[in-house]
């Protein structure tokens, strides 16, 4: 892509990972208006459901 928006869905096994790729987005040069959503059901140990969009700057 040259740019454009980026919309993804992704499952985590905790918080820490979704930690984790958001700062490796948001120290990417290329990416901006990155924005998160998170939602986790069921007990303790369930896995974190979240979706994230981007956009890809032009180059």
């Amino acid at each position: 892509y040259s740019s454009g928006t980026v919309n993804m869905v992704f499952t985590a096994n905790d918080f820490e990972d979704v930690q984790n790729y958001e700062s490796i987005l948001r120290t990417n040069p290329l990416y901006e208006n990155i924005q998160l959503n998170l939602s986790k059901s069921g007990d303790q140990n369930s896995k974190v459901d979240f979706s994230v969009t981007f956009d890809i700057k032009s180059s």
